[in-house]
């Protein structure tokens, strides 16, 4: 899921594990990467055209914002 760009991050309060409810999803693949194990859960894919039309539109604002950022950095992209 793609982090929201117009709110921030907000400090989660309450008792809940993430991890936790991670383990109880229904996990279809798990990778290593850089020390970082991330684990691929069947519930969180897309069902519709509508929503994968929906999450490619947030990764290219993403990507597009991301480019932007850098280049006022002076980074050449």
């Amino acid at each position: 899921m793609a982090v929201p760009l117009d709110r921030l991050h907000t400090l989660v309060t309450d008792n809940t594990n993430r991890s936790d409810a991670v383990v109880k999803s229904t996990v279809v693949a798990t990778y290593m990467i850089e020390g970082t194990k991330v684990k691929i859960c069947s519930d969180h894919f897309v069902k519709t055209e509508e929503e994968n039309e929906e999450c490619i539109k947030e990764l290219y604002r993403l990507a597009w914002f991301i480019i932007g950022r850098a280049r006022a950095r002076g980074v050449d992209v």
